[in-house]
């Protein structure tokens, strides 16, 4: 998932650059940014790891 959103989001990047218009340009932003959603799916499964474990007490 982690490398089809990468893809993605480098083809529409490059998209972006090469927009011949204003409204193309906005078409490409949007895609960028459902492909930057898909990056994300990483990082959330890293969260559990960067906590430190639960004692069972109240802080």
């Amino acid at each position: 998932m982690y490398q089809a959103g990468l893809a993605a989001f480098t083809v529409a990047s490059l998209a972006c650059g090469l927009a011949p218009d204003t409204w193309t340009l906005v078409a490409f932003r949007f895609l960028q940014g459902a492909a930057a959603a898909l990056l994300g799916t990483r990082r959330a499964s890293s969260w559990p790891w960067t906590a430190p474990p639960a004692t069972g007490e109240p802080s």
